[in-house]
């Protein structure tokens, strides 16, 4: 039994615009010859041709760097350029419909010129522009097996990360036995890294590589985890997008990375348990887990905060001590008010109020079914090939987890691990960091409607590289356009 609960979406989001800038910047040069000269009505000629000629290529190449040309029902044809965070067009005149300009699948394309090409996302997605995702690259990739053989695990810890986390990274990796697939993070501006982080401010992609070679070969073998991770990174327009990391994609690339067979899901401030990896490390264990998971069964984990009364070291050094303990020790500190449910900012506290915390503290040794609410984003044990992909239009802290996990409650049962669990690590966060999630929270909150209604609808594709077709469509000039209207 399933059911959602309504989600307040009034607040109108905020759109940020984009620039668009020509990109022909061509120079052209008519040569003549004085063998020309030797016939005035020939010379006259040759030189209107060849100035025609030169001045028709000039135009012909300016309309192949037109792209992204959207449908619309206007009379106007549009060039979209579609970010995670809005929508900027810009027109230019036609005087034939816009549908005119966009590929002709009839085959009437003899008489027709070409003028560029646009990559969309298959039918499944929307035939949205391939622009709403985002453009990363892989710099670098790190692998287990310095001292050892790389031992072959069937599950894995995943979880993504901006590079200003390191810290935490290693604070999972000691807390976790086993396989961590971990995505680190970083964008770029004109080659140099934009972090609200001095030490890595303005740093370029190789000093990046010493600094995490380094933090990957200071890791004890023998005292932490299993750790893969790549560096990703992506060129963004301001020091504004930089801090809103692309949550959806890190996510499915952490996935990917992991190649296990089954997975924790959880963000990086989350530690789960070190009993829950000990146990998992058991073939026997590990066994009896999977045959609930192959079920449908997707099995959550509760999560717990350390109180805001107290000083973040302090609240740090408890959640440290805690996840290497049992569950005994959680209850003792939630007797004496030293961790709380996690604040996500709603009175409801809805990211995780599912799990009924007080029902958890009650169970012995058999799990509990739960129902889906809205918003509920939990840490998540679950077999890899029931875990539905991110949506990559997502950036920042909110919407992606949040629509990934409505998702997979449309088809997985959600039951909570009676013995395990996991405690936020408290973080410091700069103001200006907060203060660009909040201006997107908006628009993410709209993007969250139409995911809701989708899944509601029983349409709903994640819109992502892995989930998403891509195709490419030859854009066609409309009958009469003239290339001087540009």
């Amino acid at each position: 039994m399933r059911r959602s609960a309504s989600v307040d979406l009034k607040r109108s989001p905020h759109g940020s615009k984009s620039s668009f800038q020509e990109l022909l910047n061509g120079k052209w040069r008519v040569l003549t010859s004085p063998a020309l000269l030797s016939s005035a009505v020939v010379s006259a000629l040759g030189l209107f041709m060849l100035i025609n000629l030169c001045t028709l290529a000039m135009r012909q190449q300016a309309m192949l760097d037109i792209f992204n040309l959207p449908s619309s029902s206007s009379s106007q044809v549009h060039v979209s350029i579609k970010k995670a965070t809005g929508t900027s067009n810009v027109a230019f005149r036609s005087d034939s419909a816009v549908q005119d300009a966009l590929p002709d699948n009839q085959g009437n394309q003899s008489n027709r010129v070409v003028i560029g090409t646009q990559t969309l996302l298959g039918p499944e997605c929307k035939n949205l522009s391939a622009e709403v995702l985002p453009k990363l690259q892989l710099q670098q990739s790190w692998k287990p097996g310095r001292f050892m053989q790389d031992p072959k695990m069937e599950f894995a810890l995943v979880t993504h990360l901006g590079m200003e986390r390191l810290d935490l990274l290693a604070l999972q990796c000691r807390a976790w036995m086993g396989r961590v697939a971990a995505v680190l993070y970083a964008p770029m501006m004109k080659g140099k890294v934009v972090s609200w982080h001095q030490r890595l401010k303005g740093r370029s992609v190789l000093d990046l590589n010493k600094v995490l070679s380094s933090f990957y070969d200071e890791l004890d073998p023998l005292n932490s985890c299993n750790l893969e991770m790549q560096l990703w990174t992506e060129e963004v327009e301001s020091e504004v997008l930089g801090t809103l990391l692309p949550n959806g994609a890190l996510r499915n690339l952490a996935l990917k990375l992991a190649n296990t067979e089954v997975v924790v899901l959880a963000d990086i401030h989350e530690l789960p348990s070190l009993s829950l990896s000990q146990e998992l490390l058991r073939p026997r264990k590990l066994s009896m887990v999977k045959q609930i998971l192959d079920e449908g069964v997707a099995m959550l984990v509760p999560t717990f905060a350390t109180s805001p009364s107290l000083p973040a070291e302090e609240g740090s050094r408890l959640a440290r001590l805690l996840v290497s303990g049992k569950k005994e020790a959680v209850l003792k500190a939630w007797d004496e008010g030293k961790i709380v449910i996690p604040d996500d900012g709603h009175p409801g506290q809805l990211s995780s109020r599912a799990i009924d915390h007080r029902a958890w503290m009650r169970a012995e040794t058999n799990t509990y079914e739960i129902e889906y609410e809205e918003g509920f984003e939990p840490v998540v044990l679950v077999l890899a090939k029931d875990v539905t992909w991110y949506d990559e239009r997502f950036r920042g802290p909110f919407g992606a987890r949040t629509a990934q996990a409505l998702d997979m409650s449309q088809h997985l049962t959600f039951e909570v691990n009676p013995l395990d669990f996991a405690v936020h690590i408290p973080f410091a966060e700069p103001e200006h960091v907060r203060m660009s999630a909040d201006a997107v929270y908006d628009q993410e909150v709209e993007l969250y409607a139409e995911v809701h209604k989708d899944v509601a609808a029983s349409k709903y594709t994640p819109i992502a590289r892995e989930s998403c077709t891509l195709e490419k469509h030859d854009i066609y000039a409309p009958p009469g356009f003239q290339p001087h209207e540009l």
